[in-house]
């Protein structure tokens, strides 16, 4: 995969998350009536992930995950902490590769941050890794 491929990608995904989240603490969420990036969603999904967000419950158990994986977050992200970074990770058993990084003065929205290229070059070089 070229590096433009996985950056669009990968800012397709930024993007939904910077929708998502804001919508999903909406009464009726956003998501469930719009869609961005595919022609339909299934609303059952975005209720499971509220209902499972809101108590505090996983769904979907990392250990499950069975392909490469690379984990990025930033320094200032409030959204995903570090600690629950660290907590998936260690849970990711049965991945054949797994890296975790950390990007230094982001928050949520790093890839439309000062350190963008960091999170550019990290996926770029995990990519690179699976040739």
């Amino acid at each position: 995969m070229s590096w433009h491929r996985a950056l669009f990608w990968l800012v397709a995904v930024l993007a939904v998350g910077l929708v998502v989240a804001p919508a999903a603490s909406a009464p009726t969420p956003r998501i469930v009536t719009e869609s961005y990036f595919v022609p339909a969603t299934d609303p059952g999904i975005v209720e499971d992930g509220q209902r499972y967000w809101s108590a505090g419950r996983p769904y979907y158990d990392p250990s499950n995950i069975a392909v490469p994986t690379l984990l990025i977050l930033a320094e200032w992200d409030a959204d995903t902490p570090f600690y629950m970074a660290q907590a998936v990770f260690a849970k990711l058993t049965n991945v054949p590769r797994k890296r975790l990084v950390l990007i230094g003065e982001g928050t949520h929205g790093v890839a439309l941050e000062k350190n963008r290229m960091q999170l550019f070059r990290e996926v770029q070089l995990f990519l690179d890794e699976a040739r």
